[in-house]
């Protein structure tokens, strides 16, 4: 009985060993569980890392590759600089057509204050005729030509440009006194008495006309008798402009002016 109390003994100690072994295995159990999720992320690093290697661009010290090197993009919202060109064929065109547009302008309109290219009249001499002359009150004193010699007693107020005529006067006081004039159809000549008229001869009376017209050109219209033709002549619309050619214009008196409504 002894002896099966002993081997009882035994048994138990047995028991409570593998007990304690079996509660000393268990935490390593719990720690190779935890340790396995881990290997297996590790296992699937692996490649992509293997991956990323081949594909990550090789550097130089030249510099990056030209795979390297992208378009700058411009930010979003603006837009890149239009680029600049030079004269197209189309512009040189229009830009001419602009030029000859008012080149015609200018020879429909003449070129008055210069004494330039105007619609040239086919009078007879002696024969009168009616004219539409344009002015301003300052033309009595502003007007001028240079002829040598007179034509038939009519002479300007120059007989060169840097010589005074030594008959010459005044507009107002010299009925011989020959001026340029332009009618409104843009015929010019040289005539004489257009500052006699009633409605030019006094200053204050002509300036209260004009006044009423509110406008500082006015016209006159008037009887022009030609007596010639200048063979040559010069022309000065105010004093200081450059003088220009009147050679072949008409020569004559007016008379009859009356200020045109």
């Amino acid at each position: 009985m002894a002896s099966d109390v002993g081997e009882s003994t035994e048994k138990e100690s047995e028991v409570v060993s593998t007990t304690e072994a079996a509660q000393d295995v268990a935490p390593a159990a719990e720690a190779a569980q935890d340790v396995a999720p881990a290997a297996e992320a590790a296992q699937d690093v692996a490649p992509a890392a293997e991956v990323a290697a081949k594909v990550k661009p090789a550097v130089t010290s030249k510099g990056p590759t030209p795979a390297a090197k992208t378009r700058a993009v411009p930010a979003k919202g603006k837009r890149p600089a239009p680029k600049k060109s030079g004269f197209s064929l189309r512009n040189v065109l229009v830009f001419g057509g602009l030029v000859a547009l008012l080149l015609a302008a200018f020879g429909v309109l003449g070129n008055r204050d210069q004494g330039g290219p105007n619609n040239a009249p086919k009078w007879k001499l002696n024969e009168p005729v009616d004219v539409e002359i344009t002015l301003v009150a300052s033309d009595a004193n502003d007007l001028g030509c240079a002829m040598e010699g007179d034509v038939k007693g009519l002479h300007c107020a120059f007989s060169t440009v840097n010589a005074k005529h030594p008959a010459a006067g005044t507009a107002r006081d010299d009925e011989k006194l020959l001026q340029p004039y332009s009618t409104t159809n843009k015929q010019n000549f040289l005539a004489a008495g257009v500052w006699q008229q009633v409605d030019t001869k006094d200053p204050a009376a002509l300036d209260a006309k004009v006044k009423a017209l509110a406008n500082p050109r006015f016209s006159l219209t008037c009887k022009f008798t030609p007596r010639e033709r200048a063979k040559t002549a010069k022309v000065q619309w105010k004093p200081g402009l450059d003088w220009g050619p009147g050679d072949g214009w008409y020569v004559g008196d007016v008379k009859d002016c009356k200020l045109a409504k």
